[in-house]
């Protein structure tokens, strides 16, 4: 290829090949973990766009997205005129509200809670007192198998009254086909969050494949003894994340391409962070419309992301015809 020793980087695995072409005075890098190689360029000054390189299948590197679901993945109740009778489109309440002994007291028992909310010195411990006690209240014999299949009932009920964003899924499923493992965080149940995927397949919004591929993070609860383990709020949806992904969030930020949310204030917050700068995206509700983001933060559509997307895609195709032209004159 008519290339000089510094212009040629050796990449293996097998130390044998390593100290053969390390006597040719090649620069090399063992690889023996693909998840190291990025960092491993730039510690010799390669700098890698990672989004580019994964649409174009250069790296076996995991790539990783992260996705919220309430409000993000669907619609904030006010965002379209309502056909549902609900008077919210969240999971979390519309689940319990159906397993509680007591709807009526469970609703004065959430209103109060939002209301202290607002004074609240520790919120995350004060979100998790309360999902329990919301769980507390439920019928006996609740299951995890019950919950997801009730899920998989009120999501499909969502989709049919336009509550699910479709261009949102499509955009997932695309995401998954490139590679990217995408991960669904929610604040709600992860035997919810399961029926939503299920409930998706169902609809065929996403293919069985694709399902099988997605990482699902929610709150978990041991349904034997009724005990909430892991509250998925705020901070600790990234806890979620790393029990889902078995790996400790500093391994898995680097990885991160995007991560997409509506609530960058509170219960977002956390994810949003991992984002790297300018893709962490707020997606535009009824209930953040006209607020001031924190610094850093903008709001998003759908649209406009998917748009954007199709940009790097075709940026990437372009740079992907350039380096073959390049090499053929080398050659």
């Amino acid at each position: 290829m008519n290339l000089s020793h510094q212009e040629t980087l050796f990449i293996d695995d097998n130390i044998k090949n390593i100290d053969t072409v390390r006597e040719m005075e090649f620069p090399i890098i063992h690889l023996t973990d693909p998840n190291e190689l990025i960092p491993e360029l730039r510690k010799i000054g390669i700098s890698i766009d990672v989004k580019i390189c994964n649409l174009q299948g250069i790296f076996m590197i995991e790539a990783i997205e992260i996705y919220d679901i309430d409000g993000t993945l669907t619609r904030a109740h006010g965002d379209i005129p309502d056909t549902t009778g609900f008077h919210t489109y969240a999971f979390w309440p519309l689940i319990s509200q159906h397993f509680t002994k007591d709807p009526v007291d469970l609703d004065k028992m959430i209103a109060d809670w939002d209301e202290s909310m607002k004074t609240e010195n520790d919120p995350t411990a004060s979100s998790h007192e309360m999902m329990q006690r919301s769980i507390d209240t439920f019928r006996e014999g609740v299951t995890g198998e019950g919950m997801r299949a009730y899920a998989k009932k009120l999501t499909l009920y969502l989709i049919h009254h336009g509550v699910i964003r479709k261009e949102a899924i499509a955009f997932l499923e695309a995401r998954v086909k490139q590679g990217i493992t995408c991960i669904l965080s929610t604040g709600s149940y992860q035997d919810g969050a399961l029926g939503f995927v299920d409930a998706l397949v169902q609809a065929k919004l996403i293919s069985p494949e694709t399902q099988k591929k997605l990482r699902v993070s929610g709150a978990v609860v041991d349904w034997d003894d009724r005990t909430l383990l892991h509250a998925n709020v705020r901070d600790r949806k990234l806890i979620g994340i790393e029990i889902v992904m078995g790996k400790q969030m500093q391994e898995l930020r680097p990885h991160v391409l995007a991560v997409y949310g509506d609530d960058p204030w509170v219960n977002d917050a956390g994810i949003l962070a991992a984002a790297p700068k300018g893709n962490g995206y707020v997606i535009a509700t009824a209930k953040n419309t006209g607020k001031s983001l924190p610094d850093g933060y903008r709001l998003s559509t759908w649209p406009s992301i998917i748009q954007k997307q199709a940009s790097i895609k075709t940026k990437a195709d372009e740079l992907e015809i350039e380096s073959a032209a390049q090499m053929r004159a080398k050659l």
